[in-house]
């Protein structure tokens, strides 16, 4: 005959003298059996091994530490998940991984690895690099009548010797004997007196 010397423990031995235990926390538990053939009686004592894993992590049985009465068994996390039960979710942004000024979103498990947001105006990347568009280079982008000086997310013109920025800040004008600065792009087309005086207005 099989019994529990104490109540309360998380412990239950079945009519079949099946042993079941449920432990309600990692305090110390005495966990012993008396066993009884009706004229002696003895008691077996038991080491048992707790296994405390959380979502989804897979308990180590050959690597356990002693934890008051128990012996608690290591946890082999699943990703995205650490310490030792596996119940901290890991914040793949700590590192900052993104480019500075760049929303740095943390993904749940099992992703392990942060996303970024948008790279900021006038730079190009994937948000974890971000770097600047050389619009001076590019045909299309690069408007300026006469020269072109890449800045970090944008560009200037400017103008060669003997002409000045436009009001656009882009065309370029020269001096005209007749009509004084004028546009340089203008007299590729067909202007009247009246136009060219607003141009240089």
């Amino acid at each position: 005959m099989y019994s529990l010397p104490y109540d309360g423990l998380g412990a239950t031995i079945s009519d079949t003298s099946e042993l079941s235990l449920t432990p309600t926390s990692t305090e110390e538990v005495k966990l012993k059996v008396l066993v009884s053939d009706g004229r002696a009686n003895t008691s077996i004592s038991f080491k048992v091994k707790l296994c405390l894993c959380e979502n989804g992590g897979e308990c180590d049985w050959n690597s356990t530490s002693n934890n008051a009465g128990f012996s608690v068994v290591s946890c082999i996390c699943t990703p995205g998940w650490f310490g030792n039960d596996c119940s901290v979710e890991l914040d793949s942004c700590t590192e900052n991984p993104c480019y500075p000024g760049v929303q740095c979103i943390d993904l749940p498990p099992p992703e392990v690895n942060a996303a970024c947001g948008n790279c900021p105006n006038g730079l190009m990347g994937d948000g974890f690099t971000c770097y600047d568009s050389n619009e001076c280079a590019d045909e299309i982008a690069n408007d300026c009548d006469h020269l072109c000086t890449n800045t970090l997310g944008s560009y200037e013109c400017s103008c060669n010797d003997g002409y000045q920025l436009y009001i656009d800040n882009k065309a370029c004008i020269g001096y005209h004997p007749s009509n004084g600065f004028q546009a340089r792009h203008c007299c590729a087309v067909q202007l009247n007196a009246a136009t060219t005086q607003n141009l240089i207005k």
